[in-house]
């Protein structure tokens, strides 16, 4: 199971990175996708920024295995209702 959940990892990570490096890069797809949803060009570079930030947290995950379970307390600890 965990050979499967590494493989996935690496494969999000992969995939995040690609569509955050075009994002940010603008690429005519992208620009056009932006478009067609109504965001702007900066925003889309924002969004691609995060997508990257995704990426590099699940590599990390992958490296340091307790810094991969903080998105899934930090949520559940820091919630103002609980």
């Amino acid at each position: 199971m965990n050979l499967a959940a590494n493989i996935l990892a690496g494969l999000l990570a992969a995939f995040f990175l690609s569509l955050g490096a075009a994002n940010v890069l603008a690429v005519p797809p992208m620009r056009a996708a932006a478009d067609d949803v109504g965001y702007s060009i900066t925003a889309y570079r924002g969004i691609g920024i995060l997508e990257m930030a995704g990426a590099a947290g699940l590599v990390v995950g992958l490296v340091v295995p307790a810094l991969g379970t903080l998105p899934t307390i930090a949520p559940i600890r820091f919630n103002p209702g609980h």
